[in-house]
Order: C-alpha cells, then structure tokens, then sequence
C-alpha cells in the first residue's frame, strides 16, 4: 500500500474559521485527552477518505460509512492517538497521560464538537494509492499549550498560531 503524510500547516482558527476549510459531510474522531492534559481532539476526515482507508483495513472495494466502517477508523485513530500519547510520555513531563477512546461519527460538517474558542487546526496531507485527501486535527488551546510547554515551546498570543509550529506538530505526529 502506497502511504505518505505530507508536511502538516497548523493555524490557528476559531469554529467558522474551520468549517470554511473541510467538506460538507465529515467523519469526525472524538478522541480527548483525560488525563495528564485535559483537553478537547478531534480529527475530521472526508467521508472518501474514510471509505479508502476501511477498505484497506477490511480488504473490501467500496465499503459502506456504517457502523462497521466507524468502528474501523475509531481504532485506527486510537493507535495515531496512542502513539502521540506514547511521544509525549516519554518526554518525561506527561506521565500518566491518556485519552478517552475515539468516538467516530459520519454527519454533516456542522454537527462537528469543535474545541470552544480559538484552536489549533491542523491539516495533514495524505495521499494513499495515488490519491491525495486531506486529515484535519483540532487541539483545544488547552492541549496546545500543555503540549508546547512539554516540547520547551514558548506559548504564542490566542491571536497566533495556537502554539505549535508545523515542524513541531510534524515532530509529535511523526510525520516527515
């Protein structure tokens, strides 16, 4: 299988500001940080992407959005979620951190649980098997600035970027 994540673009960006950015029927991912960072996450895929990556999981051509397939990608965003969690504690300074287990749902864009206020928004280009999507990840400003403090980040203005530059968000996704 084909797989490559492009380099990350963090922005900082309040609900509007998101929902300008992603399609008009999501998969949204509620995965929460609960302990060592208390904090809202959520990831937003497109509904293709989903279908790709649940077939691929799956070995079938052109699965259906049910709860099947739900399923499938919550579990594959709790091992992405579990490996963030793994990086951060093993820095040392976030033990014991842990996140509730994803919850993913297939609705449109407006019923997304955006973190309150300004947040980090991240977009992850993905291309798989010669087609490029798009993830998108949102950190409540909570986690971000728990997040930055754990990397020695200086916290930037709610006005900036959230915290987090795209080579560190790169660093904690694993991404290259």
């Amino acid at each position: 299988v084909s797989f490559e994540v492009g380099k990350p673009v963090v922005e900082g960006l309040d609900r509007d500001g998101a929902l300008k950015k992603v399609p008009e029927m999501v998969v949204s991912i509620v995965s929460d940080f609960n302990t060592g960072l208390v904090g809202e996450h959520v990831y937003i895929l497109s509904p293709e992407f989903t279908q790709k990556l649940t077939g691929l999981v799956n070995k079938e051509e052109n699965p259906e959005l049910d709860d099947m397939a739900l399923s499938v990608i919550s579990e594959v965003v709790s091992q992405h979620t579990g490996s963030e969690i793994t990086q951060l504690s093993q820095s040392g300074k976030l033990p014991g951190l842990a996140a509730n287990p994803a919850s993913a749902d297939h609705a449109p864009k407006a019923m997304i649980r955006f973190p309150q206020g300004k947040f980090a928004f991240v977009s992850y280009p993905i291309t798989l098997e010669g087609n490029t999507f798009t993830i998108w990840e949102a950190f409540s400003s909570e986690v971000t600035e728990g997040i930055s403090s754990v990397l020695g980040v200086e916290t930037q203005p709610a006005s900036s970027n959230g915290g987090l530059s795209a080579s560190e968000m790169a660093g904690l996704s694993g991404a290259s």
